[in-house]
């Protein structure tokens, strides 16, 4: 597995377009043809302010049907406007960071997933 993740999340813009490629990746996982790493699951981010379109919340309810868990990001304006390097940073633990809350939650979530598919990992390594 060298040079290969061993655990992947996507991330996919809530258009047609982004869930079909998420899709289309989680089908080549399901499928065996990923390589040796897991998924651990589907964050989506709003592809613009206020409603979501019945056409997207069916896609949403379809594709995240097929991973184990999935996150929701909201619209935030700044992640339109600004360059990757100027929009907030913070780690998971970091209480004053101005990175939004529900960009926190899913990062804690996510983190705390992989802390637990690693212990459980180890564990059966060790044949216990």
């Amino acid at each position: 597995m060298s040079g290969e993740a061993r655990f992947v999340v996507l991330v996919a813009r809530e258009t047609v377009a982004g869930l079909a490629a998420a899709d289309a990746l989680l089908r080549q996982h399901h499928a065996g043809l990923a390589g040796a790493s897991r998924v651990v699951g589907l964050v989506t981010v709003a592809a613009r302010p206020g409603r979501t379109s019945a056409v997207i919340r069916r896609d949403l309810t379809l594709y995240s049907s097929l991973v184990d868990r999935w996150w929701r990001i909201g619209w935030h304006e700044p992640f339109i406007q600004q360059p990757l390097d100027a929009l907030p940073r913070g780690g998971v633990e970091d209480e004053s960071s101005t990175v939004p809350k529900d960009v926190v939650r899913a990062g804690r979530e996510v983190a705390a997933v992989v802390e637990q598919l690693n212990s459980d990992a180890r564990t059966e390594e060790r044949g216990l």
